[in-house]
């Protein structure tokens, strides 16, 4: 089918000749405009062994782009436009609910704790490369000027928890023990305007006559970048950081400039994810090998790395690297111990809460979606295993 092809002008698209070629048990037949249209194939070799018993119910899929306005996709749950696809905000969700008594998340609609962890938490990406940032002092005040509780009750209606350091709680059960103590005896949750003034004078900022911290003459100055997709962040943040001392400017994005700005170092914080390892800490603290810096005016590896770079944390790193993640291994857990203590003495980005995406299931046509009560498979429309989701859809009516 290849052979002989073009591989910069193949598209690999001719539904009259069987393209492209598939073993899942459905078919791409139309492929027009944003479009995408899949039929059942019957002849499906999964039902031709016995791998499966029966096909998945559903005949056809339509896949539709989404369209990142959240309030637009509300309205195609409410009126049952979709069954399935891209998260909504908690609070657009909790109205929707109220029109739609059939859209139920992963927990049940009455639940405080709406979406299920997938690995990403929201932090305030820092550039550790550029001022006021390099001064870790600066980094410590800014941890202590937000208080985390009050931006996820503002930002998410309380549907999410706060969190210090860049564990997602997808990893059942990590954080306990000796690392929960170690996390704790820092006690980097917890605001502190003491804290705050004492770390900004370290610094070497003073308060002036405004109540904003100044060094020789200049306010501690700093915009912060938001993606329009967490736009509940950067106002509370700004507003917690602003009655701390310091002289914030939100900057909201809705053109997705922020992206290569972060990546070049054009911003001096993003409000932003940190998605590390579904499975161990090693992939999770990775990112902040010095290897994923770079210098300003030239693109990082990755996106999550704060332009951070400490060579006692490489070395952990690399240890780490070289083994197989265990948590019965007391030298894999005293290499994460150690590791996790340099985190939380740099604090080289502010990390502040777990993602939960609240992803509706409309429950108006179509039973047997994965949620917490039958968590066969994760809900996230973008990983791969949720194809599993159409062997367990059944008609409602």
């Amino acid at each position: 089918m290849f052979k002989d092809q073009d591989p910069k002008k193949f598209t690999n698209y001719d539904p009259a000749k069987g393209w492209p070629v598939v073993t899942g048990p459905y078919k791409l037949v139309s492929a027009k405009g944003n479009q995408l249209i899949l039929d059942r194939r019957d002849d499906w070799w999964a039902l031709k062994i016995g791998f499966v018993k029966e096909p998945p119910a559903p005949e056809r899929i339509i896949v539709l782009p989404g369209t990142g306005v959240d309030e637009v996709m509300a309205q195609r749950y409410i009126t049952n436009e979709i069954d399935y696809g891209a998260p909504i905000l908690a609070g657009t969700y909790r109205d929707a609910v109220k029109k739609n008594p059939n859209l139920r998340p992963w927990f049940k609609p009455d639940s405080k704790i709406l979406g299920a962890p997938d690995g990403c938490l929201y932090q305030l990406l820092l550039n550790d490369m550029k001022p006021p940032f390099n001064d870790k002092n600066v980094r410590l005040a800014v941890n202590y000027a937000i208080d985390r509780q009050k931006l996820v009750d503002l930002a998410y209606l309380g549907s999410t928890y706060p969190v210090v350091v860049p564990y997602s709680a997808y990893i059942a059960n990590w954080v306990t023990g000796d690392l929960k103590k170690l996390i704790d005896s820092y006690d980097r949750a917890t605001p502190s305007q003491i804290k705050v003034e004492e770390y900004m004078k370290a610094a070497g900022y003073k308060k002036n006559a405004s109540g904003m911290w100044e060094k020789d003459g200049q306010t501690c100055k700093f915009t912060i970048r938001t993606p329009d997709w967490l736009s509940p962040i950067g106002p509370v943040v700004t507003e917690q950081l602003t009655a701390a001392g310091f002289d914030v400017t939100e900057n909201p994005d809705r053109t997705g400039a922020w992206s290569n700005d972060v990546s070049v170092g054009n911003t001096e914080a993003c409000v932003m994810v940190y998605c590390g390892s579904n499975f161990d800490p090693y992939d999770t603290l990775q990112y902040l090998h010095s290897k994923n810096s770079a210098p300003i005016g030239t693109a990082l590896p990755t996106i999550f790395n704060p332009r951070y770079a400490n060579p006692e944390l490489d070395k952990l790193i690399e240890q780490m690297e070289a083994m197989i993640p265990n948590r019965e291994d007391p030298v894999y857990m005293d290499l994460v111990m150690k590791a996790t203590k340099i985190f939380l003495e740099d604090m080289p980005t502010i990390v502040l809460a777990e993602e939960l995406h609240v992803i509706p299931a409309n429950y108006t046509y179509w039973t047997g979606y994965p949620n917490a009560d039958d968590p066969y498979v994760a809900p996230y429309p973008c990983w791969r295993d949720i194809f599993l989701m159409l062997l367990h859809l059944k008609p409602a009516k």
